[in-house]
Formats: C-alpha cells, sequence, structure tokens
C-alpha cells in the first residue's frame, strides 16, 4: 500500500498553526521576561519605601509609591496577557 501525500491545504494549515504557535511560545517567553523584570523592579521599590531616608520625604515618598503603583498595574496586565497567550497555546495543542 502506497502512503497518500498529504493535501496541500492541509499542509498549509499546518504550517499557519505551526507559526502561531511559536509566535505565541515567542511572546509567552517574552513576557515571563518582562514579567521578572518587573518582580524585580517592584522588590526595588518597596526596598525604598522602606528607607527612612526616602519614607521621611514626603514628596520622594509619593512619588516612589506612584511608580511602584503604576508598575503594578502594568504587572497585572503583563500577567493576564501571558495568562491569554498560555490559554491559546494550550488551545493549540489540543487541537
Amino acid at each position: 500500500m502506497e502512503a497518500k501525500a498529504e493535501p496541500k491545504a492541509a499542509r498549509g494549515v499546518d504550517k499557519a498553526a505551526e507559526r502561531r504557535r511559536h509566535r505565541n511560545e515567542k511572546k509567552r517567553q517574552e513576557l515571563e521576561d518582562e514579567i521578572a523584570s518587573i518582580e524585580k523592579r517592584l522588590k526595588a521599590f518597596e526596598h525604598s519605601l522602606a528607607d527612612p531616608a526616602v519614607y521621611s520625604d514626603v514628596a520622594t515618598a509619593r512619588a516612589v509609591a506612584a511608580d511602584r503603583d503604576e508598575l503594578k498595574k502594568t504587572l497585572e496586565s503583563r500577567i493576564w496577557e501571558w495568562e491569554e497567550t498560555s490559554r491559546k497555546l494550550e488551545t493549540e495543542v489540543a487541537s
């Protein structure tokens, strides 16, 4: 028996799916790296806020706290993106 060649349309779909999977894996890795970087920066803000010299200057403490809060929002957004990208990858693997 001779194995049938895969139709061109199916190969095109497989290649497109492979490109999407690769793109999503790359995006997920980039997000993981960015999340780790943001978490390090947040720790630095927390250490700054614990410093009596920073905390005793109300304007500086408020500025650091505002920057920290903005960074927390960014972190939440990146975590959401990572979760969505991971879901896409899981769906692609299950298909």
